[in-house]
């Protein structure tokens, strides 16, 4: 009698065990569990989340004029060739040149006047314009010509656009010196540069003249660095700069006005 008590306990208990298992297969939260196998289930991606701070951006300051090749008026007056603006040799080959182009470019950097020529050297209507430049003005070389591809032996066409500023023959000076007044201008707009965003900082221009008396003039924003509150910090130091000029002066020691440009943010054309 016992020995049959206990038989059917154990059927019971069984059953009841059997019952919650199906149960809990059938619940919900069951329904998502999956087998264990040797394929790993995916896992989808993480977007993507910087560790610690983002790093400030750097900018770039530098005083100079409009382009970084240039050449004196007094130069530009005796040249009769390309060549005798000695400009830099990769840039002006020694090859054989098809066409030249002679552009006055404005203040907007655009071709203002032209004359063509089919060689190296100038002819007598590109002469005649480039005697016309004066100090802070901006050409643009357009040469067309050949080159012979040493690795290959063949003659190839390739083009040089050399942008050049013309400037007097000594330079107006900052009475601290170029490295002084770029070290002022950053560190005062520091702050301002703390809040710049990379993907957005342009190439900014302040523009201003020295005058012949060796003080500044026309300062004005000719480029933005797309940073507003920046650009106006940047144009407020370099209109108050502290310290004197020594204006420029031409071949026969007579000072002249130049123009120079501040780069500021990231440095382009």
């Amino acid at each position: 009698m016992k020995n049959s008590i206990l038989l059917l306990s154990v059927c019971i208990t069984s059953m009841g065990l059997g019952g919650l298992v199906m149960a809990k297969w059938n619940s919900p939260v069951a329904a998502h569990v999956q087998p264990l196998c040797d394929t790993p289930a995916p896992v989808a991606p993480r977007p993507w989340r910087p560790i610690g701070p983002l790093m400030p951006v750097e900018p770039v300051y530098d005083l100079s004029s409009r382009f970084m090749m240039t050449v004196t008026k007094e130069r530009l007056a005796n040249a009769r060739s390309i060549a005798d603006l000695q400009l830099d040799a990769e840039i002006v080959p020694l090859v054989s040149y098809y066409s030249m182009r002679v552009s006055v470019l404005d203040g907007q950097m655009e071709d203002a006047l032209n004359a063509d020529g089919n060689s190296s050297a100038f002819n007598d209507a590109q002469l005649g314009l480039l005697r016309t430049v004066g100090y802070s003005k901006n050409i643009l070389i357009t040469a067309d010509y050949q080159h012979l591809n040493s690795a290959t032996g063949k003659l190839e066409f390739r083009q040089c656009t050399p942008y050049v500023t013309i400037v007097p023959e000594k330079a107006a000076e900052y009475e601290y010196g170029k490295a002084a007044l770029v070290a002022y201008v950053k560190e005062n707009a520091r702050e301002l540069a703390l809040g710049l965003e990379a993907d957005r900082l342009q190439g900014g221009r302040v523009t201003f003249t020295v005058t012949r008396e060796g003080r500044l003039a026309n300062v004005k924003l000719s480029s933005s660095s797309a940073h507003p509150d920046y650009d106006q910090r940047v144009l407020q130091l370099v209109s108050t700069l502290p310290g004197r000029w020594t204006p420029a002066t031409d071949a026969q020691g007579l000072p002249v006005e130049q123009e120079l440009v501040f780069f500021f943010g990231t440095m382009g054309c």
